[in-house]
């Protein structure tokens, strides 16, 4: 048996409510969702949120199944719960001069790396919409260009010629800032 039909076989199993299903998905694909949600809302905890409701939206809808993995329907899931997660902050930050602190403790030299991994999401942010999409889909959610294709709905050679001025747009954002 091979990997797509196994995760379509854990779905069916996690749909019926096999818990160790579940648990298996999770661990399998938790870890990209994490990080194609953080990249998008620059919250750990928005990013837990999200991820966990990406699995939660296909076990209430599940995906036909295809020749994919459900990566692409996880992925898909995650990046438009991130951006509504943006667009609810919006619209809250009327309270404005408001400091929120993380209380949580962090050791000192991992506040460089979450500094990076900061710019490099308002680099990404900073994006169109288009471009935002295919960058979080291809570097966040692990999406194959033809995955990406598909998901979109646009040509494959739109989504290379996007992911390309993307990137490109993000190494100028991340030098101007010394990055």
């Amino acid at each position: 048996m091979n990997l797509l039909d196994d995760d379509w076989q854990l779905l069916e199993r996690a749909i019926r409510r096999d818990e160790t299903a579940w648990c298996i998905l999770s661990d399998r694909y938790r870890p990209r969702l994490l990080g194609l949600a953080f990249v998008i809302t620059s919250s750990r905890a928005a990013a837990e949120d999200i991820a966990q409701e990406a699995f939660v939206t296909i076990l209430r809808k599940p995906p036909r199944r295809s020749a994919d993995s459900i990566m692409p329907y996880l992925a898909t899931a995650a990046y438009r719960l991130a951006l509504k997660e943006v667009a609810r902050r919006r619209r809250l930050t009327c309270m404005e001069g408001v400091e929120v602190v993380d209380e949580s403790a962090k050791p000192f030299d991992s506040i460089e790396r979450e500094e990076a991994h900061r710019e490099i999401g308002s680099a990404i942010r900073a994006l169109s919409a288009e471009h935002r999409e295919v960058i979080a889909l291809r570097f966040q959610g692990e999406m194959s260009y033809e995955e990406i294709a598909k998901s979109l709905n646009v040509p494959l050679g739109t989504v290379k010629s996007r992911i390309f001025n993307a990137v490109k747009q993000c190494r100028e954002y991340l030098k101007q800032k010394g990055i």
